[in-house]
This record gives C-alpha cells, sequence and structure tokens, in this order.
C-alpha cells in the first residue's frame, strides 16, 4: 500500500491552535508518493501562503487559495485541513510555530 493510501485511510489530525506565526504543510501526491509543502506565513496584512513553487493547481482542491487564506486568517484550521484534503495530494504533516 502506498503512504497516500495510508494518509487518506488515517488522515492525519488538525494539531493548529490559535493564530500561530507559522505553518508547514507537507502533503503525499498520489502520483508516485511525491512530496511538496505549503507554508503560511502570517504579517501585518494576514496570513501569505506560499506553495514553494509550485501552482496551487497542482494540488487539484475543491477550493481556491484565496479560500484557503481565508478560513486560516478566521482561525478556522479543520476546515483548511479539509480543503487543502480535498485535492490529489494528502496531508503527511503539520509544523507549527
Amino acid at each position: 500500500m502506498s503512504k497516500y493510501s495510508d494518509l487518506r485511510s488515517n488522515p492525519v489530525k488538525n494539531t493548529i491552535t490559535g493564530s500561530p506565526v507559522k505553518v508547514l504543510v507537507s502533503f503525499v501526491s498520489v502520483m508516485c508518493d511525491n512530496k511538496s509543502q505549503m507554508v503560511f506565513d502570517i504579517d501585518k496584512s494576514g496570513y501569505k501562503l506560499s506553495t514553494c513553487g509550485n501552482a496551487f493547481s497542482n494540488w487539484n482542491t475543491d477550493c481556491s487559495k484565496e479560500d484557503v487564506v481565508w478560513e486560516a486568517e478566521s482561525g478556522n484550521w479543520d476546515d483548511v485541513i479539509k480543503m487543502l484534503n480535498s485535492g490529489t495530494s494528502a496531508i503527511e504533516s503539520i509544523r507549527v510555530r
């Protein structure tokens, strides 16, 4: 069984509370278990979401990048995780600072 299939069967739990300064989300893709990351950084105007050189559309989620950022800014991290897990990659880990 692939790592992607394992993560779909047993998704990562939300460990994010409040308004963290930085959130690093690591993914495993359905395509040969390729790995990728997204980083949420906060500044004066709110969260910025970096897809680390990839297009957000590569994740094939059911939502837009702006929708994800709005939910993060509202502190709805459970929804952010659901949104990010809706595509062709599964969240492998979440690191918070």
